[in-house]
């Protein structure tokens, strides 16, 4: 709408061109393109559709979207704090377990809540339950493997070498 507002000249002559791109003639175009832009609200929505291959909103929409947001937003937060859980549910079961003991066990936290999760999502679109699980399973995987290399590579580009060792009591990183 702003940009018919304030460039009516080139978004007419943008769906002129589009429209002879598809076969229309010259003429014909302008004419029915000058045509459809006197209605204002019409011609945005022929703009979305047309130039731009999205669908025109509905009324609704805003709440919808906002809905939708806000639930991937709430989803992203719960699974995301899995991993986080893993690491204190095993700090709290097993009192002297390892740096390495405790990441084996919120990786299988996590493997699980994925396999968990894609389970789900097979309810409510193939209803193969195990093939979606370990297809979440192996894709969470992957973008963990993506995201731990990434990370390690930003460490090394920054000078960090070892990327898991924290100071402690006065130590440094080395000392241990």
């Amino acid at each position: 709408m702003w940009e018919l507002t304030n460039y009516p000249q080139g978004e007419i002559a943008e769906m002129v061109e589009l429209f002879v791109a598809r076969g229309m003639s010259k003429e014909d175009a302008v004419v029915v393109i000058e045509r459809m832009a006197k209605y204002k609200d019409f011609f945005v929505d022929i703009m979305m559709t047309e130039e731009l291959s999205l669908p025109v909103p509905s009324d609704g929409d805003s709440m919808e979207s906002f809905k939708d947001g806000l639930t991937m937003f709430i989803s992203f937060a719960c699974f995301g704090l899995l991993p986080i859980l893993g690491f204190v549910v095993a700090s709290l079961v097993f009192p002297g377990i390892d740096t390495a003991g405790m990441f084996t066990v919120a990786c299988s936290i996590t493997a699980a809540s994925l396999f968990g999760l894609g389970a789900f999502k097979a309810k409510f679109h193939d209803k193969r339950y195990v093939y979606s699980g370990c297809e979440t399973v192996v894709l969470g995987g992957v973008c963990a493997a993506v995201a731990f290399y990434v990370g390690r590579a930003v460490a090394s580009f920054a000078g960090i070498e070892e990327l898991f060792v924290l100071p402690v009591d006065g130590l440094s990183g080395s000392d241990l």
